[in-house]
């Protein structure tokens, strides 16, 4: 699979630095002579960018995420119940931890 491929967009790359996303990634979008490409951010040669974003991996978005993401009451939004999600892995719990619902554990 190509490199650009497994990383975010370079769109999407400079939207968060715009926002102020610290550019902490193994890759970065370069812009060397008039063409955006992606570099290793750890290269041992001096890279002459004009402009760079951190191009993030799946991975280093998620870790990125909050903990907790709440929305809405009961019985309004996505789903008749509160959306909850925390970092975890997902699965059928007993009922006496999640009341019979499929829950985040963590």
């Amino acid at each position: 699979m190509e490199l650009e491929r497994q990383v975010c967009s370079l769109k999407l790359a400079q939207r968060l630095r715009r926002l102020g996303v610290e550019q902490n990634s193994i890759w970065n979008w370069c812009k060397i002579n008039h063409k955006w490409i992606v570099v290793w951010a750890y290269s041992e040669e001096p890279i002459k960018a004009t402009q760079y974003a951190a191009a993030f991996t799946v991975a280093e978005l998620g870790e990125m995420l909050p903990i907790v993401v709440e929305a809405g009451k009961a019985g309004t939004g996505i789903s008749s119940e509160l959306l909850s999600i925390q970092k975890g892995h997902f699965g059928n719990v007993g009922n006496d931890e999640c009341n019979g619902r499929s829950c985040i554990m963590t």
